[in-house]
């Protein structure tokens, strides 16, 4: 939550620096983005502790999974398929707690609708450092309007990232708690949870 509060604090002051043409507003609003996203790193560690989590806890209802818990986490760190495997993998997660589906799973999950905010959520933080790359890269304006075109740029990207964020909160939240509503209601039939 502090990184979301620092981006959108990057954000407003890339805006300021835009509008006044200041150029401190526009190092701040940098500095600003940076810290936040160091301090973003434990959030994404426990993204993928999370996302194992998600993944283990379909175990007793017995799912015919594609990505298993081992893909939980080394999805994450394999070049080229760490952009899409995640999403598959809260997608399947989502799908195979469907209410109506009563253990085992098997494959009844396949094919089933998936809320459009997990895809805002991973697809929007893409989309911020596409304009942000792409933004600097054109930067072909006087010196005097280079503060100008990089706070406008700044804010562009960094408001996408921070509802990407905030996007990405809800996912972890109704996911999370699907998950409990399934437990609880087929978790008599199941016995407890084997040890992962």
């Amino acid at each position: 939550m502090l990184r979301v509060i620092l981006m959108g604090i990057s954000a407003i002051l890339g805006l300021a620096g835009a509008a006044a043409a200041n150029g401190y507003a526009v190092v701040g609003s940098v500095l600003v983005y940076y810290l936040a996203i160091l301090l973003g790193y434990p959030d994404y560690i426990l993204l993928i502790v999370w996302t194992r989590r998600i993944t283990g806890n379909l175990r007793p209802f017995q799912p015919a999974l594609e990505l298993g818990t081992g893909w939980a986490v080394g999805s994450w760190f394999v070049p080229i398929i760490n952009l899409w495997f995640p999403l598959r993998i809260w997608n399947q997660a989502w799908r195979a707690t469907t209410p109506t589906i009563a253990p085992p799973i098997g494959w009844q999950w396949k094919g089933l609708p998936v809320p459009p905010t997990h895809i805002i959520a991973w697809i929007t933080p893409f989309i911020a450092a596409i304009v942000l790359a792409l933004g600097l890269t054109l930067l072909e304006s006087p010196e005097d309007e280079i503060n100008v075109n990089v706070g406008n740029i700044f804010f562009i990207s960094i408001m996408l990232d921070t509802v990407a964020k905030a996007v990405l909160i809800l996912v972890v939240r109704n996911l999370t708690a699907r998950q409990d509503a399934y437990a609880r209601y087929w978790g008599a039939q199941v016995g407890p949870p084997a040890a992962s």
